[in-house]
């Protein structure tokens, strides 16, 4: 799911002036999925730069790239067109001596939409006719068998406009964050997922540990969406604990008098240094907690442990 293939075949528009007021949707939906790390491919090798696609008969790209009014979608287009290229899918045919075709319109080829029918993956489309004004697409697969023309009937998902993207981000996100091995992915700040969150290289370490289980990982994962979400909206620990929906608490006045106790609540911030993390989240099965430290100030979350209950005066 982690890819999008241009759906070559939507493209030219009938006409120039449909062009002109549906091209920069299709460029903004780029934009967008780009911003997430998705890949953007496509399989047409003979296709070349942006400039190069023929969108409608009349149409000069770049005239109408330098004349885009509105400052917004003219940065977010031309971006794109600088930033994002359109490499090919593969380096072997994955459909040779298949065809596929539109099953509305048997005489429109879509090698593109067969590509991502066998790789499991959406299409982008120009809406530049109802064929691809839809948000699955259905195709024919037509192969050779012994001299025998095989037909099969398969639906591919299909964006087209920019109401579609949350919902396909968010299946990205949720696709991701399903396999424990995203927590490898995860860095000490920039996270696409949790913008609001930093972690400290001792956190990273507790989170890829062979101990964390499968039911850890789930609620991991549910913590950090609770934790990023909330303190944006957040200016103390009330506000946190309310807006998050999570258990949470500082030490005991007595286990933060014991020097032995209260040394293993400190930790190395990436930015602020050896910082303390008394406050812990309690929403993990065996006794586990997660170590916080809330800037209300930047909106910052920052994690700077994970794992066993850490020694208290009564535990």
């Amino acid at each position: 799911m982690n890819s999008l293939i241009f759906n070559d075949a939507s493209l030219p528009f009938l006409s120039n002036e449909d062009c002109l007021n549906n091209i920069d949707t299709f460029f903004e939906i780029i934009f967008y999925i780009n911003e997430k790390n998705v890949n953007f491919n496509k399989v047409d090798e003979k296709l070349g730069g942006w400039n190069s696609y023929i969108y409608a008969e009349g149409f000069e790209f770049g005239k109408w790239l330098n004349q885009i009014d509105d400052i917004e979608s003219s940065r977010l287009i031309k971006s794109v067109v600088a930033n994002v290229p359109c490499p090919l899918i593969v380096n072997n045919n994955p459909i040779e001596d298949i065809i596929f075709s539109l099953k509305s319109d048997q005489d429109i080829e879509v090698t593109a939409l067969g590509v991502a029918s066998i790789l499991n993956s959406y299409c982008v489309s120009f809406a530049s006719s109802i064929h691809w004004k839809s948000n699955s697409i259905d195709v024919l697969k037509h192969w050779d068998d012994d001299g025998e023309i095989k037909i099969e009937s398969t639906t591919v998902d299909n964006i087209f406009s920019l109401e579609q993207i949350d919902i396909f981000l968010h299946k990205i996100i949720e696709t991701k964050k399903s396999n424990k091995d995203y927590l490898k992915t995860l860095d000490i700040k920039d996270n696409k997922e949790y913008p609001n969150i930093i972690f400290c290289t001792s956190a990273l370490k507790n989170l890829t540990a062979i101990s964390i289980t499968t039911i850890d990982f789930k609620n991991i994962i549910y913590a950090l969406d609770q934790l990023d979400l909330a303190i944006k909206q957040s200016n103390c620990l009330e506000d946190l604990i309310e807006n998050s929906e999570l258990n949470m608490s500082f030490e005991s006045v007595e286990t933060m008098k014991c020097a032995k106790h209260a040394r293993k609540r400190w930790f190395k911030h990436p930015f602020l240094g050896d910082s303390l993390f008394e406050l812990h989240v309690k929403n993990f099965q065996n006794g586990k907690r997660m170590h916080i430290l809330a800037d209300y100030h930047s909106k910052t979350v920052s994690i700077g442990y994970f794992g066993l209950h850490l020694s208290t005066v009564k535990y």
